[in-house]
């Protein structure tokens, strides 16, 4: 072999072994750069769940704050309808008391409440509360119940001033002590309670 020869083949050698070592640095640059990419992607797909799973919850949040909202309102609305219902109820029976304060067993209606009252109080000397529409009935009413002898016993005395009250009678023994109120007022009120339960369960549903 002579030395152009031997030179030639030197230099194969040389440019192959360059080669090699550049295909293997191209290899094993490619190699980490697909390694970053990959973590690239795994963070970015991280992130991007972050970001929906946060999303997601606000939206859970703002549905939760929306439909506390809507319940809230649809409260009020019931409420106040509840509400109307019941002032219009309590006018609509003052009206029916007054209509039947005009009839002919209005006077019987507060002579029954008289002696309910006194037997609840069980008490002899008694002071009877009208208001001041009934205020004239009250002499008729105690002739009645002493002629009657429904009141045994018992001395009835008219309270000197007429009573606030709508409708109905207040009876007290002769101390103050004792009293027993058979009101519009006090009537409306032990029902109110049930009256609204009903409203609520048949027409605000």
């Amino acid at each position: 072999m002579n030395i152009n020869e031997k030179v030639s083949l030197i230099r194969e050698e040389i440019l192959e072994e360059a080669r090699e070592k550049k295909e293997r640095l191209v290899r094993e640059e490619r190699k980490k750069l697909e390694e970053e990419y990959q973590q690239f992607q795994k963070k970015l797909a991280a992130e991007e769940e972050e970001i929906i799973a946060f999303y997601r919850r606000k939206a859970g949040l703002k549905k939760e704050q929306l439909t506390s909202k809507v319940i809230l309102k649809r409260k009020k609305k019931k409420r106040e309808k509840l509400y109307e219902f019941m002032v219009q109820l309590k006018h609509d029976l003052l009206q029916r008391l007054e209509e039947f304060r005009h009839q002919p067993g209005y006077p019987a209606f507060l002579k029954g409440l008289i002696k309910e009252c006194v037997r609840v109080l069980e008490s002899k000397r008694v002071v009877v509360g009208l208001n001041q529409e009934d205020f004239h009935l009250y002499q008729q009413l105690a002739d009645e119940l002493n002629l009657g002898a429904e009141l045994p016993g018992v001395e009835l005395k008219l309270k000197a001033e007429p009573v606030a009250i709508a409708g109905g009678v207040i009876v007290e023994d002769e101390s103050g002590k004792k009293m027993v109120e058979y009101s519009f007022e006090t009537c409306l009120e032990k029902v109110k309670e049930e009256m609204a339960v009903e409203l609520q369960e048949r027409i605000l549903e």
